[in-house]
């Protein structure tokens, strides 16, 4: 193989970390091919960093890789206790592929402070990789966000590795602590817009983390979230990072399988696009329990056609499907029943929870072509705001029967006194047609009504109803009142019909003031109308010794009820 098309020895080592053991073989044998050399060199850096386990049976190197392991980890427990800059290292708190993770205090009486060092570890300080982590270093100093873990010192040890001192995170991966907590799909929402603001933070300085997985998002135990680990971060403008720090298609497989964008997976360009699909994935595992596709065995071959060609599952159907993933080892292929436990749920209602919107919204997330997507990481948590808020999500299609059910369970009170009013107008109109049937006017007179009452309730503008519940019917009742008087003073019969139905509504409120007005003003225009003794003075008469009786006075009520008694008798 010549060394133009030779893989690189990072992105291959990065690739086959990623895995567990017992499948590096095979990966092996397709990622080198024939290349022994590449092979052993790959071989030889997983098995130092895998301490002393075994890889691939016995290696061809076995002794000398044995040792490797042992300086790597005697290295390790050297630092424990001595002193790098003004911090001295109290243990190892993790360890990646380059480098190992340490808690460390200040070794100075200055203040007492605990830190994170990272530093890289022997026999990784290939150009390539110091390199990078110079990168890092550089990337974090640009960046200062609630959400991002903060860099405070660097610097290198006596014998040239460098070193980053980090703000300390005492906390859990999102979705373990989300699991552990039993929060609610609202309340990983929530959290999960934090994530948003601080990765959009980085796109708004042209960085994108190109690594974003659960083990990189730790939540503290106050609740707050921090993004870390922008080892493999890329810098979106030449004018922000030497040539160094660029990124060539053969650097871009550092990368976690599970989390990869197609484009990353097929060694293109990346953009933000790809920090958007990486956040798609973590959604669909905070809401699903579930990873989206299962890449645990699977060769480079069939983990590009899976995660390149085939369409996810919705989260709200993976919740039942049993998936052997790459968390199994730590905590084991949950059920339904404790998907949804952990969510404060059950299988069936957490189904209906995320259906709709959030199957939309996390599979828009999720499309194969990055121009498909979310065009940024602040649209894709404003779309998860609009549903929280019970607004139409830009992931659904724009249908008037999907924006009117979300008006309709945004404004449910003011809805249902909206219906009331229509219900009671439209029993206006029903009355009202009985009694022009004795003029021989009911057609007229009721499309006349008809008319009224539409144009009415269409000038109630939705957004003025917004917030405004306790007062929309009163208003609604209030503007019918005024355009009765202006707008059907000739016509006596109409203008009385729904006098009475604007009064009945205000008593079926306990507005009796306002009810008995419009009663009385019924009243006086059937009376003039029809007569003193005519049936629709009756029902006026009727209606006002409700009011009357609903107030405590049972002596008025009566004798209204007698007159309205009469002259049914009379007319009937």
């Amino acid at each position: 193989m010549t060394d133009e098309a030779r893989p690189s020895l990072d992105a291959v080592f990065c690739d086959a970390l990623a895995l567990p053991p017992e499948q590096r073989g095979r990966f092996l044998d397709e990622a080198c091919g024939a290349d022994q050399h590449l092979r052993a060199e790959v071989e030889s850096l997983l098995a130092a960093h895998d301490g002393s386990r075994d890889f691939l049976g016995e290696p061809a190197l076995g002794t000398a890789l044995r040792g490797i392991a042992r300086d790597a980890a005697d290295d390790t427990d050297a630092l424990i206790g001595k002193q790098l800059g003004t911090y001295r290292i109290i243990e190892s708190i993790g360890s990646g592929g380059m480098g190992t993770v340490y808690l460390a205090e200040r070794a100075d009486s200055e203040f007492e402070k605990r830190v994170a060092v990272k530093l890289i570890k022997r026999g990784m300080d290939t150009d390539d990789i110091l390199r990078r982590f110079r990168h890092e270093r550089q990337v974090l100093a640009t960046l200062e966000h609630r959400n991002i873990a903060r860099l405070i010192d660097g610097g290198a040890t006596d014998d040239g590795l460098p070193f980053l001192v980090m703000e300390y995170v005492d906390g859990e991966p999102i979705d373990v602590y989300c699991d552990r907590h039993e929060l609610t799909v609202p309340r990983r929402l929530r959290l999960f817009r934090d994530v948003c603001d601080a990765v959009q933070f980085a796109h708004q300085h042209l960085i994108v983390h190109r690594d974003l997985k659960p083990h990189n998002i730790v939540v503290t135990r106050d609740g707050d979230v921090k993004l870390l680990d922008f080892g493999i971060a890329k810098v979106l403008s030449a004018d922000n990072a030497d040539r160094a720090a660029d990124v060539t298609a053969a650097d871009q497989r550092f990368l976690s399988p599970g989390y990869a964008s197609p484009e990353q997976v097929r060694g293109e360009h990346v953009t933000t696009s790809s920090d958007v699909y990486s956040l798609g994935i973590i959604l669909y595992e905070l809401l699903a329990g579930q990873p989206p596709f299962r890449l645990d065995g699977r060769s480079l071959a069939e983990l590009e056609q899976l995660v390149c060609h085939e369409q996810p599952t919705r989260p709200s159907t993976a919740i039942g499907r049993r998936v052997e993933s790459a968390r199994d080892d730590r905590r084991g292929a949950a059920s339904a029943d404790a998907i949804g436990a952990a969510r404060a749920s059950n299988p069936r209602r957490l189904t209906r929870l995320l259906a709709g919107d959030l199957d939309n919204i996390v599979l828009m997330a999720l499309r194969k072509e990055p121009q498909r997507r979310y065009v940024s990481v602040e649209k894709f948590s404003d779309d998860i705001r609009r549903h929280l808020a019970g607004l139409p999500v830009i992931a659904r299609a724009d249908t008037i029967r999907y924006r009117s059910t979300k008006f309709v369970r945004r404004n449910a009170l003011a809805v249902s006194c909206i219906l009331a009013v229509v219900l009671a107008l439209c029993g206006g109109l029903v009355s009202t047609t009985v009694l022009y049937a004795e003029a021989d006017r009911a057609k007229t007179d009721a499309r006349t009504v008809s008319d009224f009452l539409q144009e009415m309730l269409a000038s109630v503008d939705p957004r003025t109803a917004r917030d405004r519940d306790s007062t929309l019917l009163r208003e609604i009742l209030d503007t019918a009142a005024q355009r009765i008087e202006t707008e059907l003073s000739a016509q006596p019969e109409v203008a009385g019909s729904l006098h009475l139905t604007i009064g009945r509504t205000y008593a079926s409120i306990a507005r009796y003031e306002e009810a008995q007005a419009h009663i009385e003003a019924a009243l006086r225009l059937w009376r003039g109308h029809s007569g003193d003794r005519s049936l629709a003075a009756a029902e006026s008469l009727q209606a006002l010794a409700a009011v009357e009786r609903d107030t405590g006075h049972y002596k008025e009520a009566e004798a209204l009820c007698r007159e309205a008694l009469g002259i049914a008798s009379e007319r009937l």
